[in-house]
Order: structure tokens, then sequence, then C-alpha cells
């Protein structure tokens, strides 16, 4: 059994504090499911969510629009990610990368090329996420550095 650990700030964030009891059900089903990986990018269909939570489909379909269209999660298929859980996945090395790669390999090729357009943009590739992380002024400055930031803007004014 995995474990989540929710933040009680959850429950007070400013755009939590707006959703509806659905979609605030919802969106913790999301955050907290037993499919949630380490590239918290999963497949689950809406009849599994429907099974767990009681809530119906067209609902489901409703909300995972509303959720994808603020930004909170992405959709492909019967896949969902999770947009800002990277910021807080402590977890880091050599051991932890080559898991990440075998899952987006599992994802299949349709999957994890979409899996990369939506990731890369916001936290560069999967093997330099540390340096984006640290505070270091050389990274901060670096070329690679800035084009990541304004691949972010630009992603995140599309939304």
């Amino acid at each position: 059994m995995k474990t989540r650990i929710i933040e009680t700030k959850f429950w007070k964030d400013a755009y939590v504090a707006e959703l509806s009891p659905i979609e605030k059900l919802l969106y913790l089903y999301f955050l907290t499911t037993e499919r949630v990986n380490i590239i918290h990018c999963y497949e689950i269909t809406d009849r599994e969510i429907s099974f767990d939570t009681g809530i119906d489909t067209p609902i489901i379909r409703v909300t995972k629009a509303k959720l994808a269209k603020d930004g909170k999660i992405a959709v492909y298929k019967d896949f969902v990610c999770l947009l800002n859980a990277y910021k807080y996945e402590t977890y880091r090395g050599p051991q932890n990368e080559e898991a990440k790669k075998k899952l987006i390999i599992q994802l299949g090729e349709n999957v994890a090329k979409w899996y990369r357009g939506i990731y890369t943009p916001l936290i560069g590739t999967i093997n330099n996420k540390s340096e984006i992380i640290n505070n270091n002024t050389e990274v901060r400055n670096s070329p690679g550095y800035k084009k990541f930031l304004r691949q972010k803007e630009k992603l995140l004014k599309k939304r």
C-alpha cells in the first residue's frame, strides 16, 4: 500500500476553496489514487473513478475538463497527469531517474510523446530536474534554464 501525504493547507488553497464539493473530491482523488506514481501520470478509466467515488461518469468528465482547463491536470484518453506534482517531488538520484524512464516507456509511444510534451516545458528533461530546483546562480543564469523559463511562461499563458 502506498502512502500519500496531503498538506492540511490543501483545504485553505484559494483554488480548492472555490471548487464545489464534488470537484474537491475528484481533485483529491486524482492526487491520492493508488495509481499515482513517481512520474505523476497514470491510466484510469472514468468507470473506475465512478466506482471508487460514487460520482456519475458525465460529472467526472466535466470536472476533468475543468481541472485540465485550470492547469491542475492534463488528460489524454484514459491518462491523467498531475501538472504541479513535480514541485513537491523530493526523490532524487540515478535509481529514481531510471525508474522514471521505465515508467515513461511503459506508457507506450503515443502517450509517452504526449507526456513529454506537457512536462518538458515545465521541468525540462527528466534528468535535469535537480538543476532546476537548486538555487545555484550558474544554473539560473544558464541559457538552458532561461529557455526553460520562457517555455514555462508560454505554456502558462496558453492556459
